[in-house]
């Protein structure tokens, strides 16, 4: 029995986090070996002797702050961006990123193992002009020709990151221009994605039920930060925010069953619906079950992608562009999450995701960490980040009478009442739940 309440008064002991005396936040500074029993005979002494006055601090002990793990702010130069996207496109392309690189012209000379012939590939900063092409075009058939003894078998490619896409002739040798929109549009074919998720909303009924998540959907009131007004219609706020160039992202959070999941697949397929194309490509990766900390940023993007027959380095492309909306889902539900340790280490690996033109949208239960600071850390919520990607907590606010009525328009005319009934006494019992 004394060994048990031993145990019990260490583990409050080094979990306490509330005000402490002045001479224990002393004890308790980096480098500094935690004494217990040291601390306990002068607490004693205090009590007993009474030398001297006991002063509180005046904040709670020193946390470590958490390692900031630097977002990638551009992957690689064009150059090298540039080669893997045509490569991709043309997989009969190779080249030697160490050797097949000629600063002086701006370009790439490889070759194709199909045809055995030579493919120049010119990356210039800006579309280029005719002289440009020339010089470029000039250089490439200099080049072969003295190391194949011929030119015709000779491709000509110029990739730049904002022009025209078009074929340009250069004394009569045809050279096609691609540009970095083009290259990305032909690496990941969305549409059997997208009927997926309009699938999984209009058609697939929900468990025990004959509607479908269509049926029942009511779109949310939201809070941002915890001490803000209510709001309404959380997907007009969400499609303000996409427009937003910040580095700002967004935590979707709230308790079990108010509907984050529910909202970020019907915003994903509102989205994916939109005449034109979406103004971002809705990816959801479930991290469910996953340990984020021992995987890649290849291998988290690879839950989408394998799931999806979609190699993970397209996706991966994709997203050094910031092209897509990443929604990072259930990051309460992760494996592995024991300590705050390991919490920390799977947010540090989703954070490297976020590069300078992303849009992140993470949900989970803020009762997932064991206290605000720890959750502002994870999550990076800051509202003095200036320059840096940092996140906005959005709470999704509970149904009030009416919200209910609305998600309960397909069912059956008895059940609706007995269950909005149920949902009044509740209003009245406790106003503020």
């Amino acid at each position: 029995m004394p060994i048990g309440v031993g145990l019990i008064l260490v583990a409050v002991h080094r979990l306490w986090v509330g005000l402490i005396s002045l001479d224990e936040q002393q004890r308790r500074l980096p480098g500094t070996a935690p004494d217990l029993l040291s601390g306990a005979v002068s607490e004693c002494s205090v009590w007993t002797c009474q030398r001297r006055a006991r002063k509180l601090a005046t904040c709670a002990p020193a946390r470590p702050l958490l390692p900031m793990i630097a977002t990638p702010e551009r992957p690689q130069d064009w150059r090298t961006q540039a080669l893997r996207l045509v490569c991709m496109k043309q997989p009969d392309y190779e080249f030697d990123e160490r050797r097949d690189w000629h600063d002086n012209r701006r370009c790439w000379i490889g070759r194709n193992t199909k045809t055995e012939g030579r493919i120049g590939l010119y990356c210039p900063d800006e579309d280029p002009d005719e002289a440009g092409l020339r010089r470029f075009v000039s250089y490439v058939l200099e080049l072969t020709g003295l190391q194949m003894g011929r030119s015709d078998l000779v491709e000509l490619v110029a990739g730049v990151r904002d022009g025209r896409e078009r074929i340009a002739s250069v004394d009569g040798r045809p050279v096609q221009i691609l540009t970095e929109r083009s290259l990305l549009d032909g690496l990941v074919n969305f549409r059997d994605y997208f009927a997926r998720i309009r699938r999984q909303v209009e058609r697939e009924t929900l468990s025990e039920s004959r509607l479908t998540l269509r049926d029942t959907y009511v779109v949310s009131d939201y809070r941002i930060w915890e001490d803000a007004d209510r709001r309404t219609d959380i997907e007009e706020y969400l499609e303000s925010w996409l427009a937003d160039p910040s580095r700002r992202q967004i935590a979707l959070l709230g308790e079990y069953g108010q509907g984050k999941s529910t909202c970020s697949m019907m915003f994903a397929c509102h989205l994916s619906s939109r005449d034109g194309g979406p103004p971002r490509l809705p990816i959801i990766i479930e991290l469910r079950g996953r340990c984020p900390r021992s995987m890649t940023t290849r291998d988290i993007l690879g839950i989408w992608a394998n799931q999806n027959g979609v190699a993970a380095e397209s996706v991966e492309r994709l997203n050094e562009a910031g092209r897509p909306l990443l929604i990072l889902e259930g990051f309460d539900e992760m494996d592995l999450v024991g300590d705050a340790a390991r919490r920390m280490e799977h947010f540090l690996a989703l954070w490297r995701l976020c590069g300078p033109k992303s849009k992140l949208l993470i949900t989970g239960r803020p009762n997932f960490f064991l206290d605000n600071w720890e959750r502002d850390r994870a999550l990076r919520i800051d509202r003095s980040a200036a320059g840096r990607p940092y996140c906005e907590p959005v709470y999704l606010m509970p149904f009030d009478l009416r919200q209910i009525r609305r998600a309960l328009r397909g069912v059956d005319g008895q059940a609706r009442e007995e269950i909005s009934r149920q949902a009044r006494l509740r209003a009245r019992c406790w106003p503020n739940h």
